[in-house]
């Protein structure tokens, strides 16, 4: 898997594209196959925060649609905003392509281990994956403070949830090691260890006098910091169906432009064949005035060869009843 580069926080964005290996710079809007135009398109993006994520995706939709690539257009649409614990650990893995390797490497071994360990050392290896988990976790809590972005309570529990889930699933380690990850992954797989032989129970106490309970400002601003994670991620939640949603228009909005190109060649086709009636028309009334103004003036050469021969005739009628006299 090789390194990807992840633009630092606050550098611009670079024009819709990808550099290749031999330095040419493909553009979206370039011909090409659609899964390769999708696929430079999405490398960029979810190197993106999501906060950047919306705006830099419309950008490339407007760009493919202007070039009159509207199929490229409505897969770049379709392309879903990550979750910010989606995209720290798509900044993990770009800026340590090795740990998606990890994942699919360490966690075909721990599945191999689990079929033939039981009791005490599945839950050693219950403790060596979460320490595992832990180690991965603050490498993701550094990056993604380095990139401006500190790592609450609740993104944390998502980020172990998540790697949980790729050392259980491959397919999951396989997408968050691509760097693509668009949301957290619930933990599966894995069993939970056998758990502990069972110990005396203790007996209860008494507090005593000298014990202080939690001071309360510490538990309402905990109470307070736990309401504010719950409704952005509920906010989160809502956004991610509104760019579903968002996504849908974008798909019947594309189908309807492209009925509505259809609907115009047809009109355009119908126009042309109507303007050439029309020609036609217009040159068979030219011909029909020209054979009535014929047939006028045959009709008025007929009426005075009729006259002219009436004449004669009444001429040699005259001149035989003379010569008949004689």
């Amino acid at each position: 898997m090789g390194r990807r580069t992840v633009r630092p926080p606050g550098r611009p964005l670079r024009p819709a594209g990808r550099t290749l290996r031999s330095g040419r710079r493909v553009a979206l809007t370039e011909t090409g196959e659609l899964d390769e135009l999708v696929d430079q398109a999405a490398e960029e993006l979810y190197g993106l925060a999501p906060e950047e994520f919306t705006a830099a995706r419309d950008e490339r939709v407007r760009a493919a649609r202007a070039a009159g690539n509207r199929s490229l257009a409505a897969a770049i649409g379709r392309l879903r905003r990550p979750t910010m614990s989606a995209y720290i650990l798509n900044l993990l893995v770009r800026r340590q392509p090795e740990v998606g390797e990890q994942l699919v490497a360490l966690g075909e071994e721990l599945r191999r281990a689990q079929e033939h360990l039981s009791g005490p050392e599945l839950r050693q290896l219950a403790t060596q994956r979460a320490q595992l988990v832990g180690a991965l976790v603050r490498a993701a809590r550094k990056v993604a403070a380095d990139a401006g972005h500190p790592v609450n309570q609740a993104i944390a529990y998502e980020l172990e949830q998540t790697l949980h889930a790729a050392l259980a699933d491959p397919s999951v380690a396989e997408e968050v090691g691509a760097g693509r990850l668009v949301r957290a992954a619930s933990r599966t797989g894995f069993d939970a260890a056998p758990p502990e032989p069972a110990k005396p129970a203790r007996r209860l106490r008494a507090v005593r006098d000298d014990e202080r309970a939690e001071d309360p400002a510490v538990v309402r601003e905990r109470r307070e910091r736990e309401q504010r994670e719950a409704e952005r991620a509920e906010l989160q939640q809502e956004l991610d169906r509104a760019e579903e949603v968002r996504a849908e228009a974008e798909q019947a909005l594309t189908a309807a432009e492209r009925e509505l190109e259809q609907a115009e060649r047809d009109r355009a086709a119908a126009a042309e064949e109507v303007e050439e009636l029309r020609e036609r028309l217009a040159e068979a009334e030219d011909t029909e005035r020209d054979a009535v103004r014929h047939e006028r003036e045959a009709q008025r050469e007929r009426d005075a060869a009729t006259r002219r021969r009436d004449a004669t005739a009444r001429k040699v009628d005259d001149l035989t009843a003379r010569l008949a006299d004689f």
